[in-house]
């Protein structure tokens, strides 16, 4: 994908190492060129780098404009503690790191007020599921006051179990999730306090 987000696809190995040797398959320039990844001239080139840039703003305007992100931290407790970690994580058993149930009506009307909807909601962490209780609340008091909203949970899937995927099968509700690689190369970076990350 590319900044403006245009996509092109190499429909196999065999077409992606053809074009790395520089023997591109039948159709592979023409598609990728159509998707601004390449140019033939400077002219093109000039050309494919103005509406990019214009396509990218455009995309910027839209997110800023037409659909309001939030982000909420129901605790800073996580039963991970990954090597590139950017937040102040604590320990999953730690005390005093949790967002207080008495506000989530007050931030939900905090939200709701910012304008009208629909919204995204993204729940961050530590390890969002952790106060899974309060994911469900924030869902509850916004649905109740606006509709229409949107809502990613960032989370490493480890606590995940059926109760909460079936909470969320009927809801526009949605799971951030990211792998590093292979099961070595993941446990190495995200490491779990009891096991492997990857197997969980």
């Amino acid at each position: 994908t590319n900044i403006s987000g245009e996509y092109g696809v190499l429909e196999s190995r065999d077409e992606l190492e053809a074009m790395a040797a520089g023997n591109p398959a039948p159709g592979t320039i023409e598609k990728l060129a159509h998707a601004k990844f390449i140019a033939s001239d400077e002219q093109q080139y000039a050309a494919h780098s103005s509406l990019l840039a214009s396509a990218l703003s455009h995309r910027i305007k839209s997110n800023l404009i037409d659909k309001k992100i939030f982000m909420i931290v129901p605790t800073l407790r996580c039963d991970h503690n990954c090597t590139y970690c950017q937040v102040s994580r604590e320990n999953i058993d730690a005390q005093g790191f949790d967002l207080d149930v008495e506000l989530v009506p007050k931030i939900a009307e905090t939200i709701v007020n910012q304008g009208p909807g629909p919204c995204q909601i993204e729940f961050q962490g530590g390890e969002p599921l952790v106060r899974f209780d309060l994911v469900k609340r924030f869902y509850e008091e916004l649905e109740s006051r606006s509709v229409g909203n949107s809502y990613v949970i960032a989370t490493s899937l480890s606590l995940l179990n059926e109760a909460i995927i079936d909470w969320a099968r009927d809801k526009d509700v949605q799971f951030s999730v990211s792998m590093d690689g292979v099961q070595a190369t993941h446990d190495h970076s995200r490491r779990n306090v009891i096991g492997s990350s990857h197997q969980m």
